[in-house]
């Protein structure tokens, strides 16, 4: 018959009341009932042991808590009473039996979890009962227990009273690793789907004793396997990984293998001095990592990485969530060989090399920062991208990588979404290129890079569009070697088609905006004065009665826009000064044509269009100008 085990954690802590305050209840004696009226004695038995407690009275202990009892059969909640004072409400925190599993604790089969004695043997058998009854709790009361292996079958959960509390150990000169799924050694590399499920670790720390291992791999945790769970763990001091984690590529052909679902959690945890790396993550897919701190992890000399998902389809879909690494001795953070990873929030700091290295595609980091934490910041990168990757997503924040922001140099990287703030300060140099390489024209790439003294430099930092399509016509932005934008104008059936080139210097001397037609010949530009001046061939000017000469200006002229130079007579009066004919016939007349004096000796001659037709114009004066006066006019033609 299945027992309950309690009190729950929550409410082990008792009091009395003396003189109407409440006080610590240590030493005195508590009274179990089975109802909140306090009628009837429950029939509790000890825990572990399962020996009667005479008149169901236990004692408080020292730190005015209760020690766990068994329940009377099929009860999971009693009444306890201290020194015949209030009735308190003590739930129960887990049961033993096959009535809802297992709760056992490796104390009651001989284990010591006194730091020295080889609990292998105990350890084993607990987890045995566990696993005949069809799965439960193993609980580690507080102690360190030596053992050279630990087995995580399905359906068991290894608990501890907290991490640092309660301690597990890898013997010395087991030089293999420490707590393993059922038949690991068996199944790691066979992608099959038929594995140990639904176990986990909680509350305790994993002590590799890698001072004690002298040769082979040696994981703290190693498992093949799923739907398992990982919270509140410490794993420190591995001579290989901290936790290796690898499973099937493919799904299931039945829920039921793997108790309805693959997908596994890593929650609030540590890992720390490892020699090979953190992490290695090769499955299920869709895990969840979250809140963790990984430190120290790898050796100066090893150029390993924290968090490596080595093979793609294995990891695929996982996410990382409010993780902070440090310690100055990884070459990465993470190494991304899988699709569809999320990286959140995460703070990177101590890499060698670079902060992330994707090698494979459809992955995304938002949040978080990348920064050097005193290392390397001359030569560290923030993102470094392998040959052929596409499609990720990066916005983040960067500090003081002088190596650069994004590197895409391996190649034939493209469909990129980069928003990046990337600060420096301290006296640290900004990069010499924020982007190291070139990436497709459909990558949009913002990368603001602020200098030490608080200020934008516009050599390195970047802004780049890519491609925008809007239908049923549609504009491409990107940028040519000679333009800051370009866009390519057509109708969906491309029959029409056309192109825009902007510049975006104030500097620029060329024109700053180009139209063309269908065949890219220019039809229209503006100048960086913003003044259009048409395309095409340019018109031809004649003198008028009063002029010496006149021709086209220093800054051309257009059909639909220039200005004309024109020498005045030695002895002018008022009347025409010159006749513009366009280089292309207007069906009809224009309406008007604006005329500007562009000089003082043409400012004073009341300046007027006297003739205008489908051919061209003639500029006329109403006050004569000076002899051999040199004027400088303008001309738009509008309508």
């Amino acid at each position: 018959m299945a027992r309950a085990v309690g009190p729950d954690e929550g409410t082990r802590s008792v009091y009395t009341i003396v003189g109407g305050t409440w006080r610590s209840a240590a030493g005195l004696t508590a009274t179990v009932y089975t109802d909140e009226a306090a009628t009837t004695l429950a029939n509790i038995l000890t825990y572990p042991g399962g020996s009667a407690i005479s008149g169901s009275q236990i004692t408080v202990d020292s730190t005015s808590r209760l020690p766990l009892i068994q329940y009377p059969d099929g009860v999971d909640v009693v009444y306890v009473s201290v020194a015949g004072g209030p009735v308190t409400r003590q739930p129960a925190r887990g049961s033993t039996g096959n009535s809802g599993g297992t709760y056992v604790s490796v104390k009651s089969y001989g284990a010591t979890g006194d730091g020295s004695t080889d609990d292998t043997a105990a350890i084993g058998a607990a987890v045995a009962a566990a696993v005949a009854s069809g799965g439960g709790i193993v609980y580690y009361p507080p102690g360190t227990y030596i053992a050279s292996v630990i087995e995580l079958p399905s359906l068991v959960i290894h608990q501890g009273a907290g991490r640092g509390a309660t301690t597990l150990k890898l013997k010395s000169g087991t030089n293999s690793s420490f707590i393993k799924t059922t038949n690991f050694d068996s199944l790691t590399t066979t992608d099959t789907t038929t594995t140990p499920w639904g176990f986990g670790l909680r509350d305790l720390t994993v002590d590799g004793n890698k001072s004690g291992q002298s040769s082979g791999t040696s994981h703290g945790v190693a498992i093949y396997g799923c739907g398992y769970v990982i919270d509140n763990v410490h794993i420190v001091n591995c001579r290989s990984k901290g936790l290796w984690t690898e499973w099937a590529t493919t799904t299931p052909s039945a829920a039921s293998q793997v108790g309805g679902s693959m997908e596994s959690f890593v929650t609030n945890f540590v890992i720390r001095s490892c020699d090979a790396g953190a992490i290695t993550h090769q499955g299920p897919h869709d895990t969840q990592f979250l809140n963790g701190i990984l430190v120290r992890n790898c050796t100066a000399t090893s150029g390993d990485i924290v968090v490596d998902m080595p093979v793609d389809g294995r990891a695929n879909g996982s996410t990382f969530t409010g993780l902070h690494f440090w310690g100055g001795q990884h070459d990465y953070c993470f190494r991304v060989n899988s699709s569809g990873i999320a990286i959140n929030d995460c703070q990177m700091e101590g890499f060698l090399v670079a902060g992330i290295r994707f090698g494979a595609s459809l992955s995304q980091v938002f949040g978080g920062k990348l920064f050097p934490g005193g290392v390397t910041w001359q030569v560290a990168k923030a993102i470094v991208l392998d040959a052929g990757v596409n499609n990720i997503d990066i916005d983040t924040k960067v500090e003081n990588l002088s190596g650069g922001v994004l590197d895409v140099s391996a190649g034939s990287i493209g469909n990129l979404r980069v928003r990046v703030l990337a600060s420096y300060y301290g006296g640290v140099a900004v990069p010499t290129n924020a982007l190291i390489g070139t990436v497709d024209n459909n990558s949009q790439i913002d990368i603001s890079v602020i200098t030490s003294a608080g200020v934008l430099d516009p050599t390195t930092s970047i802004w780049r569009r890519g491609v925008v399509q809007i239908k049923p016509t549609y504009m491409s932005i990107g940028p040519t070697a000679n333009s800051a934008i370009q866009m390519f104008l057509k109708s969906q059936t491309d029959s029409q088609r056309g192109m825009l080139f902007a510049q975006c210097s104030a500097t620029q001397t060329a024109d700053l905006l180009t139209f063309q037609d269908s065949t890219f010949a220019d039809l229209w530009r503006f100048d960086k004065w913003a003044r259009s001046i048409a395309a095409g061939a340019d018109v031809s000017v004649a003198a008028g009665a009063v002029a010496a000469s006149a021709s086209i200006g220093s800054r051309g002229g257009k059909d639909g826009a220039g200005h004309i130079s024109v020498t005045a007579a030695a002895s002018p009066a008022a009347g025409a000064l010159a006749t513009v004919t366009f280089a292309h016939t207007y069906s009809a007349a224009p309406k008007a044509v604006t005329l500007v004096a562009n000089n003082a000796a043409a400012a004073t001659l009341s300046l007027y269009v006297s003739t205008i037709n489908t051919s061209g114009f003639t500029v006329s004066c109403a006050t004569a100008p000076g002899a051999s006066a040199v004027l400088d006019i303008g001309w738009r033609v509008t309508g």
